[in-house]
């Protein structure tokens, strides 16, 4: 069975919006199920959660979501580390194209953190494989 990758996760009142990679393809599913707690009587679940069709490459999938989602206006909840400079050339793309304001800071917050995080795991590289860490320096120091 070939697993699903989550590239893009947004949030927004009462559902959540998601890019899925799955294998060679991508779609986005959209899933507002959480209105039945408020309208139980008023939604079948088919309704409120929906997947698109399938794409053959990222950027055809996001330009669909795009067209058919106001995605950068919605808080971000997650960016798949590996599609970051993907979704971020289309967040570009989209702020240069459009004078309204979206959610730009909770997006910049979400590539920073995913950035920060890329820079930890390489100096954790750094030092496990070419310098020693600051704790084992000390201690060389120390008992010298």
């Amino acid at each position: 069975m070939t697993k699903c990758i989550t590239i893009l996760n947004v949030g927004a009142e009462g559902g959540s919006i998601k890019l899925i990679q799955k294998g060679s393809y991508f779609f986005y599913s959209t899933d507002e199920t959480s209105m039945l707690d408020f309208l139980p009587d008023e939604f079948e679940v088919d309704d409120l959660f929906k997947i698109s069709a399938k794409f053959n490459t990222f950027d055809d999938a996001m330009n669909s979501l795009l067209n058919k989602y106001p995605v950068f206006y919605l808080y971000p909840i997650s960016v798949h580390p590996e599609f970051s400079q993907n979704v971020k050339k289309h967040i570009l793309k989209f702020k240069s194209n459009n004078d309204e304001n979206g959610c730009f800071e909770e997006w910049d917050s979400i590539f920073l953190s995913i950035e920060n995080s890329d820079i930890k795991t390489e100096l954790n590289n750094l030092n496990g494989k070419n310098f020693l860490s600051f704790d084992k320096l000390s201690d060389q120091l120390l008992t010298e």
